[in-house]
């Protein structure tokens, strides 16, 4: 036993070993949670460490959390103007999605990437991305959703100098967020479609959509929409040639997009501002040149910054990911060893206790093989020493003993003799079943016939106890397939337990009904108080054959009614 213990002690440290390279459940659902909560509270450069460690213990089954914190690293990334990082988490996103078949988060995605094209200028990446959602939101009739993705395929178009499909593309937008009763949302249509009507030079139609969508920004105090309506009215007035209004709308555009960070709404109002001032000869025409300039230089140089800083951030994510594929190559090198260990182990256990079971095994059949002698040697002992004993009573007193008791003292030697004969059989067959000599070979058989020749047989045995033996057949089929000898071997043991535990002028009914023989008694019951006794070898060895034979065998028994046991046939 404590080799047994020290052998399951090593496999449980090799386990162990073995699960402590990887990071549990727990820990990684704790770091995913901290990642969220660092994106919500616009902690962003927290957030992608945190998600870029945690990303490669997640499951790849896992796709809904995947997608999740793709989509979050995507936002994440643009916010941080890492723009190419945005495209590779926005495109495995869409990877997720595609392959999973869920239209609203498949949308959701090319809108997503489409936003980071729009931003990096790629407008017709942005473009087959938004006709693609457009498709999906028409579809699943999500006139919210739709509104969005319309509006944003109109300044698609209007940075690629379509202003047709850009005004059809915003007019559309603002009446879906106009029957959908979202003012806010309408406002923002209402700023874009402005914009489109600029482009067409058509002013006098886009101020009162940029004039309303003013008003309406301020009122919810919507800063980003705000400045880009202010810029766009500015462009507007200066078409129409109201130039003081044109300023006045260009210089609160330049307040708030300064205080906001809004680079690009404030080079485009200090440029629309120089040439106001240039056409009136004011020399605040340069002052707003060159901040224009400058602007855009800043800008130019950001990009360039931008791009190398991309660079860098691609080069170190490559960098990890090597020495993580190296880590992952050590990790699994490692499990090879201690599932080599482990199999091994289990192989010097297996090996032991297959020994153990045959030692076991031979000990047992030591055991059984004395029992049997023991109880042999009983069964034979007994009707000899009774037959010894009548035996010499004839022989010294015969002219002494009556008829009455001649005939009981011959019968009781009978018995015996019988009894002897019986157990002969029983070992003879025990014997062929356990060398193999005895084969099964089963044919068609009909019971009663078998069943008539048993109790045949047994005639002698019965008369002897004054006992009767009725068969009853049913009118069913009554064939069976079986081995002939065994059956008959089982039948001649059952008949002959019940005639031997019957009291004296009882009675014996043997009843075949289908593919069933019962054989029933009266007597005291197997179980009950009986001059009888027996090796038990006949009923382990008519269980043994009834396996052999596909069939089934019940035995009830009851002190006071007696023993009733079936042999049940599969009908073949």
């Amino acid at each position: 036993m404590t080799s047994y213990r020290t052998i399951i002690s090593l496999c449980i440290l090799c386990w162990a070993a073995l699960s402590a390279s990887a990071i549990t459940p727990e820990e990684i659902d704790a770091q995913v949670e901290k990642g969220f909560a660092a994106h919500d509270e616009g902690r962003f450069e927290e957030c992608v460490t945190v998600f870029h460690d945690v990303l490669e213990h997640i499951p790849e089954d896992s796709l809904e959390l995947r997608a999740d914190i793709y989509s979050t690293l995507l936002n994440d990334h643009m916010r941080l103007g890492q723009l190419s990082l945005a495209l590779h988490y926005g495109e495995l996103c869409l990877q997720i999605d595609e392959k999973s078949g869920n239209k609203d988060g498949l949308s959701s995605s090319l809108s997503n990437l489409a936003s980071v094209y729009l931003s990096a200028n790629r407008l017709k990446e942005a473009e087959t991305m938004l006709l693609r959602s457009i498709d999906i939101e028409r579809e699943l009739k999500h006139n919210d959703k739709l509104a969005i993705r319309l509006g944003m395929l109109s300044e698609v178009y209007t940075k690629m100098k379509h202003p047709e499909k850009a005004l059809s593309l915003a007019e559309e937008a603002l009446q879906l967020d106009l029957s959908g009763g979202r003012e806010m949302k309408a406002a923002i249509r209402m700023s874009q479609l402005g914009s489109c009507l600029v482009s067409l030079k058509r002013p006098e139609e886009a101020l009162p959509h940029l004039t309303k969508a003013l008003h309406i920004h301020q009122q919810y105090e919507n800063m980003p929409s705000l400045v880009i309506t202010l810029v766009t009215l500015g462009i507007a007035e200066h078409d129409l040639g109201h130039s003081n209004q044109a300023i006045q709308y260009l210089q609160q555009c330049i307040e708030l997009a300064d205080k906001n960070g809004q680079v690009n709404p404030l080079i485009t109002a200090h440029h629309e501002l120089s040439k106001i001032y240039n056409e009136t000869g004011d020399t605040r025409a340069y002052s707003h040149l060159e901040q224009y300039i400058q602007l855009k230089d800043s800008v130019e140089s950001l990009q360039v910054q931008q791009e190398i800083s991309d660079l860098e951030v691609r080069y170190d994510t490559y960098q990890k990911e090597q020495e993580l594929e190296k880590k992952e190559l050590l990790i699994q090198r490692q499990r090879i060893i201690y599932i080599a260990l482990g199999i091994t182990l289990l192989l010097v256990i297996a090996i032991a206790l297959f020994l153990t079971r045959l030692v076991r095994m031979k000990n047992h059949n030591m055991q059984l093989k004395d029992r049997l002698m023991q109880l042999i040697s009983h069964d034979l002992k007994n009707p000899a020493i009774a037959q010894q004993r009548l035996l010499h009573q004839l022989t010294h007193a015969l002219d002494k003993i009556d008829s009455d008791t001649l005939q009981q003292m011959i019968n009781s030697i009978a018995e015996s003799a019988d009894a002897q004969v019986n157990l002969l059989y029983n070992l003879l067959d025990w014997a062929g079943l356990q060398t193999g000599r005895l084969r099964f070979t089963p044919t068609m058989l009909s019971l009663p016939p078998i069943v008539e020749e048993v109790m045949g047989q047994h005639a002698a045995q019965a008369d002897i106890k004054h006992i009767s033996m009725t068969l009853t057949c049913d009118e069913s089929d009554h064939t069976v397939t079986a081995d002939r000898q065994m059956l008959c071997a089982m039948l001649r043991n059952i008949l002959s337990n019940a005639i031997k535990f019957s009291n004296e002028g009882g009675q014996v009914y043997i009843d075949v009904e289908g593919q069933s023989v019962t054989i029933s008694d009266q007597g005291i019951g197997m179980d009950g108080e009986s001059n009888e006794k027996g090796t038990g070898l006949g009923l382990q060895m008519v269980a043994k054959m009834a396996k052999i034979n596909h069939a089934d065998i019940t035995i009830n028994k009851n002190v006071s009614v007696g023993t009733r046991i079936c042999i049940s046939f599969g009908k073949k």
